[in-house]
């Protein structure tokens, strides 16, 4: 508990200080609130919304070339240097429906960093269940496209 709340504190800590935002703004605007990365082919889009202190909601997509979006949400704060942020992603595809809790570490000068975490899934063809770990991945930052 106490790493997830580390590292969603240190991710918007890098964003502010990567996007110029201004900590009086209760809601960032579209292109100052707005953080991507690309992983592993995929882009990851997060909004980001401050809500008290070093206190923010994050949601958004992962896009990945022939699939529907992914949705995304979670909670971040900013730690020392970092930003730490937990999310929970959810997806359903043909055969398989997943879930998938994580944990985010970003470098708060670059924005880039990793993520882990556990995905619970079930392939419909089969009935097979089962959680499975995922990491660690790089993010690397950039302007959203």
């Amino acid at each position: 508990m106490k790493s997830s709340k580390l590292l969603l504190s240190g991710i918007a800590s890098i964003m502010i200080s990567a996007n110029g935002l201004y900590a009086g703004s209760d809601l960032w605007p579209k292109n100052k609130g707005e953080v991507c990365w690309t992983t592993n082919g995929e882009i990851v889009r997060l909004a980001v919304v401050r809500t008290l202190n070093n206190h923010y909601l994050i949601h958004g997509t992962i896009t990945e070339a022939g699939h529907k979006d992914t949705l995304i949400n979670g909670n971040a704060e900013i730690i020392g240097d970092e930003v730490m942020m937990h999310t929970t992603l959810s997806w359903a595809r043909v055969d398989e429906v997943n879930t998938y809790s994580g944990i985010v570490t970003l470098d708060l000068t670059t924005l880039n960093g990793t993520y882990e975490g556990l995905s619970n899934y079930y392939v419909k063809s089969s009935g097979e269940t089962g959680i499975s770990y995922d990491g660690p991945h790089n993010l690397n930052y950039i302007p959203c496209p």
